[in-house]
């Protein structure tokens, strides 16, 4: 068996199905002008139609080459829970109908697309960032693969963005728990919610590069040797928040129960908090609610700043001479240091 897929989607269709039957826009009904919400629900619905049609042409393809395969329409396999543009898989709602799909089909190469699936009322939902790598892990945990390959235009993992820092050194093996930590501070290469399907059922990851088959990538498993050169990831698009509570109670506990259920409310990821005894410092990523959630807090006394074009540099395994290259410079707001990780917020 085979399953076929690429980032973004570009899988396959069946002969016998060349355009999905349901394109989901029934489901989709607005009554009134468009708000957040109903946006993330027409953005999720729209963007599906670009993996649907491109899986479409490359298993017509493969049908007319005399490749037999079968089209899956991920929507109708991938059970998400019910929240738009970055939506998490139901594992075990998912299997039933995936290894149904799979079991019921003559042929054994399978096209679906990555990055989408299908909310319980029957919406489409997409993955979020890099979404079709936790697609594929779903269903190699789904279907108890011997491992999974991603392709990239990279080597394999890189202990830093190329395209930033020009001296970056390929990874050529990590273990899963350095990878969602990296997942989790910006590297691009793995989408965080990607490793746990994989961890579950203990399947190696191949970070393989399609510019040259050849070339080993980096291998990602349970075990690995550790990483012996400095990581550094840097995360754009960031917006820094300093948030105070006029009556300067902001010590006491409710108040960050307050700041923290309403960013969650608008679903404003935080990647670094830094407070002191009346003020909280929001390293968070930019968003389309960002001014609504500055304007509850607002309304709720607090006062807030907001400092945009903001960058996070994570680095793991610093040396004083990153340190000083990169931490104590007229842009940085914030650095937080550990051990091992050094942390900072800087203007762009």
């Amino acid at each position: 068996m085979r399953w076929n897929g690429c980032s973004r989607g570009c899988s396959g269709a069946t002969a016998k199905n060349p355009l999905p039957r349901s394109h989901g826009c029934a489901n989709i009904t607005p009554r009134s002008s468009t708000t957040s919400g109903t946006a993330e629900l027409w953005y999720d619905t729209i963007v599906a139609f670009g993996e649907l049609l491109s899986t479409t042409v490359v298993s017509e393809y493969l049908a007319s080459a005399g490749v037999a395969n079968h089209w899956v329409d991920m929507r109708r396999a991938l059970v998400t829970q019910q929240r738009h543009k970055d939506a998490s898989v139901d594992i075990d709602a998912s299997a039933f109908r995936l290894l149904a799909e799979v079991e019921g089909a003559a042929e054994t190469i399978f096209v679906g697309q990555g990055f989408i699936g299908g909310a319980p009322d029957g919406t489409t939902t997409t993955l979020g960032r890099e979404g079709s790598d936790y697609s594929a892990a779903v269903v190699a945990n789904i279907l108890g693969a011997e491992s999974m390959s991603v392709w990239k235009d990279v080597d394999g993992v890189l202990n830093a963005d190329p395209k930033t820092f020009p001296d970056a050194e390929q990874i050529k093996e990590l273990n899963y728990l350095d990878t969602i930590e990296l997942a989790y501070s910006g590297a691009q290469i793995i989408h965080p919610k990607t490793i746990k399907p994989l961890q579950n059922k203990n399947i190696p990851l191949y970070v393989r590069p399609f510019g040259d088959k050849r070339k080993p990538g980096t291998v990602i498993r349970g075990t690995s040797a550790p990483v012996t050169v400095p990581i550094l990831i840097l995360k754009k698009d960031q917006v820094f928040l300093t948030v105070r509570s006029r009556d300067f109670s902001f010590v006491l506990e409710e108040k960050f129960a307050t700041i923290f259920s309403l960013l969650e409310r608008y679903r404003i990821k935080t990647n670094l908090i830094h407070n002191s005894a009346v003020n909280l410092g929001l390293c968070v990523d930019n968003s389309w609610h960002i001014d609504e959630a500055v304007a509850e807090f607002r309304d709720e006394g607090f006062d807030v700043m907001k400092v945009e074009d903001m960058e996070l540099l994570t680095i793991r395994g610093y040396t004083d001479e990153l340190l000083a290259k990169y931490g104590y410079t007229p842009k940085v707001f914030v650095r937080q240091t550990t051990q091992s990780t050094a942390r900072i917020v800087r203007k762009k």
